[in-house]
């Protein structure tokens, strides 16, 4: 009786594969076995790949915190020099006061 495409499985339940492996006959007990390490593996590579997912998450976050601070001191250093600039204006304003008080006050 045919079971996939190369395996046949004898009248007693005992299952013999194509070419590849003629001589292996493989038990019930045996097939259970396999399909159990089969699933552990699964499971160990899920692990792996949730754990690896995990960091990659991780150095994503921390990545993204230090974009946040960067732009932090940027947005910072640029309303520093806006208030620079304004104290700047206010001085060349006042400083242009005084130069055109004292040219009127002085008798020329």
């Amino acid at each position: 009786m045919k079971i996939g495409k190369r395996t046949w499985r004898t009248k007693q339940g005992k299952i013999s594969a194509g070419k590849r492996d003629r001589g292996k006959v493989q038990t019930f007990q045996e097939r259970k076995e396999e399909k159990i390490k089969n699933i552990q593996i699964r499971m160990r590579e899920k692990a792996l790949m949730t754990e690896q997912s995990e960091l990659k998450r991780q150095q994503r976050l921390k990545m993204e915190k230090k974009q946040k601070e960067k732009v932090k001191k940027v947005e910072l250093q640029g309303k520093k020099k806006a208030r620079l600039s304004k104290a700047l204006k206010k001085a060349s304003k006042r400083i242009k006061k005084q130069v055109q008080q004292a040219a009127e006050q002085t008798p020329v």
